[in-house]
């Protein structure tokens, strides 16, 4: 079964501007209604994103996957297969709207890959495919 996780995306110009912005009156403001509002804790994870992500977030639909690597795979071979992912993704061919990667600062053994998709389904479709041995937790 699909679960969907709410998600709100902020494009900074640095985390020194971010981190800045958390004194002005409007993101308290905000973050009080939603720590009202909300479930459960919130994540927050910053990113720097290759290539860049904008084309992938304009998608009708954005997936947002973690993926980290196990014990016996090399950072690097993790890195390239990423960038083949990605270069796949950004591919007019592909039925991505775009794909981009990016190690999490918090979490520094750990990817998020974004990827834009026409549907929902043409998503689910994709990693249906016996050629994916993963499991996703959907």
């Amino acid at each position: 079964m699909l679960s969907l996780t709410p998600c709100i995306h902020s494009a900074w110009a640095s985390l020194e501007l971010q981190e800045r912005s958390r004194d002005v009156h409007e993101h308290t403001l905000l973050a009080d209604t939603l720590s009202r509002s909300i479930s459960g804790p919130i994540t927050t994870v910053h990113t720097s994103f290759t290539p860049d992500p904008l084309p992938t977030l304009h998608a009708p639909v954005t997936e947002f996957v973690w993926l980290t690597p196990n014990a016996n795979t090399h950072m690097e071979t993790f890195s390239a297969a990423l960038e083949r992912l990605s270069a796949y993704g950004n591919d007019p061919s592909s039925p991505t709207i775009g794909t981009s990667y990016a190690l999490a600062q918090e979490k520094p053994e750990t990817f998020l890959v974004a990827m834009g998709w026409s549907t929902v389904d043409v998503s689910l479709r994709i990693f249906e495919h016996p050629s994916y041995s993963c499991s996703f937790e959907r």
